[in-house]
């Protein structure tokens, strides 16, 4: 895992190697697991080539495949004034227009078009579906649910991005 420190920059999370090695090591492993799990689908959460680009190599080797490929975006994401020297810096929009199959945003158009002022062709746009919201279980009310069903295929593998504050969300 990484981790996103004060000043914007990561760093590697508990393995004490240089953060170039983790993002290699990051990438095999994305490409490994897709390639012997051979998922339905692939969703990509807000980085669309991973955090600096592990990604890729998986997102093509799908889409040879014929896997859907769906790109996750908040509904709120950076100012457009940071977000778009990022994405051309990154070279997001190749893939958003030849790689990802549907972009689902998390949330409702009424309350935030998270790309409303970036210059996007009208085919990435129709690419876009909203998702609304998930319901939060509190603590009191989670404890008081079912106990988790022995898995039986078929299954859902999730990871928490980076893995830095993914914890909480899987315990």
């Amino acid at each position: 895992g990484v981790i996103k420190l004060h000043n914007g920059e990561y760093k590697s999370l508990g393995l004490h190697i240089d953060l170039d090695q983790t993002m290699e090591m990051r990438a095999a492993i994305i490409l490994q697991t897709a390639l012997s799990f051979r998922p339905d689908l692939f969703l990509v959460d807000k980085e669309p080539l991973g955090l600096r680009g592990e990604v890729t190599d998986t997102l093509k080797m799908l889409k040879k495949r014929g896997t859907p490929l769906v790109l996750g975006l908040r509904d709120v994401m950076d100012e457009p004034s940071l977000l778009v020297p990022e994405w051309q810096r990154k070279k997001v929009l190749p893939a958003l227009q030849n790689l990802y199959d549907e972009i689902w945003v998390y949330g409702l158009p009424q309350i935030c078009d998270p790309l409303a002022e970036i210059k996007l062709p009208e085919s990435v746009r129709r690419k876009m579906a909203y998702t609304g919201y998930l319901r939060r279980a509190t603590a009191a009310n989670a404890a008081a649910g079912p106990a988790a069903p022995v898995l039986e295929e078929p299954y859902l593998v999730v990871t928490a991005g980076g893995g830095g504050d993914g914890e909480a969300l899987f315990d």
